[in-house]
């Protein structure tokens, strides 16, 4: 976990804010997968765990996209991490407790923790905005786990699915209801909530999806949640009077990693 106290979130509404902020990043987030999971794992040195889950993740997740979930199997995750089918064991117990536990860790440890940095005041169309940017800030520190949920739920049992197919509709709902209260306060102008809603979670799933074809543009994490947050003013714009980043706070773009 980390806490710095110079970080200036949600004022600061770029990347590297994001991730001053965040308790979490890419190098922790096996020990927070091991802390949620303490119970089920096996192996109870911390060290060793962490330094295992990172191997067998990594590797799940690099199979998964280039042959499929479907196709993998545990002894082709033992092959391709040298860790042996009863060294597995200690961890995951089957493919579907695999699946489960990603699906549980990006539900309930991770969009939490993210979540927690949404403004609880203010606009609606300032918790949209920020709202769109921890999407995005996320899917470009996460993207294999939410890569891997997307991309491989069809091949996952009936439960993985369903809540697969959850998150998107929670996610949906949620920009729904803030456009609708941006609507009724009189600061946006929407036709179709639902619809307005869907598309935008479709440009946020597109960034961690095609991450190739925004590297090869030379598109970095905050030029593209830029471009995001001024097509939503655009999209709700009341009529033709847009408001261009009404927030009060500093919108960066630049080519920070992603």
């Amino acid at each position: 976990m980390r806490n710095d106290n110079t970080a200036n979130w949600p004022q600061e509404q770029c990347f590297a804010s994001f991730k001053h902020c965040l308790p979490v990043c890419r190098e922790s987030v096996y020990s927070e997968f091991f802390e949620a999971f303490r119970e089920d794992i096996k192996v109870k040195r911390e060290s060793a765990a962490v330094k295992n889950l990172k191997i067998i993740f990594d590797a799940t997740f690099e199979l998964a996209s280039k042959g499929g979930f479907d196709a993998m199997s545990l002894r082709d995750l033992s092959q391709s991490t040298g860790i042996s089918m009863g060294g597995l064991y200690n961890y995951i117990r089957s493919k579907d407790m695999l699946a489960q536990m990603v699906n549980d860790f990006l539900s309930q440890r991770l969009a939490p923790l993210a979540y927690s940095l949404n403004l609880e005041s203010g606009s609606p169309r300032q918790r949209l905005a920020t709202r769109l940017r921890i999407y995005i800030y996320m899917g470009s520190l996460f993207r294999p786990w939410y890569r891997f949920v997307y991309m491989e739920s069809k091949s996952m049992a009936r439960q993985q699915r369903d809540q697969a197919k959850q998150f998107d509709l929670v996610d949906t709902a949620k920009l729904k209801e803030v456009i609708e209260e941006g609507v009724a306060a009189g600061e946006m102008h929407c036709a179709n909530s639902e619809l307005t809603a869907s598309a935008l979670l479709a440009l946020i799933q597109d960034w961690y999806l095609k991450s190739w074809k925004y590297k090869q543009n030379e598109t970095s994490t905050d030029d593209y949640a830029n471009f995001l947050v001024s097509l939503m003013d655009k999209l709700l714009a009341d009529n033709d009077q847009h408001t261009h980043d009404q927030t009060g706070y500093n919108d960066h773009s630049g080519k920070n990693n992603q």
